[in-house]
């Protein structure tokens, strides 16, 4: 009996933590949400001041991106079905998200004094 409670308990610890198991699908879902919020971080930004104060939940949202990208280059290679559903799927929200995202990096890319402030923030992990 003893025996058959530890096979037991092993088998849900291997289910639950194949239910926590990174897939495509939950990448795509977590990096959208990722990147809107660095969106909303920027667009919150409109002097060195407001640079300065919103570097560091920058800094975070880029470590959370890079780790999200670390995660995905683990992933086998997508399938063409695999591809063709997470477009579907993420393909237009991703695409209005990244042009937001390109539109607040001008902006700041033509701001000195915010460019200057946000110098050491890597934004290409975000807008990969």
């Amino acid at each position: 009996m003893k025996r058959l409670t530890v096979v037991a308990l092993m088998v849900s610890a291997l289910i639950v933590g194949a239910c926590g198991a990174d897939t495509r699908e939950s990448l795509a879902t977590e990096q959208e949400k990722v990147m809107n919020e660095f969106v909303t971080a920027l667009d919150g930004i409109t002097d060195a001041d407001s640079a300065r104060a919103a570097k560091p939940k920058l800094q975070a949202i880029v470590a959370r991106m890079d780790d999200i990208n670390t995660r995905e280059s683990k992933l086998p290679p997508p399938t063409e079905a695999e591809t063709k559903a997470l477009m579907e799927k993420h393909g237009k929200d991703l695409e209005a998200t990244m042009t937001k995202l390109q539109g607040a990096m001008m902006r700041i890319m033509f701001n000195p004094g915010i460019q200057a402030e946000l110098k050491d923030i890597d934004f290409q992990k975000v807008a990969r």
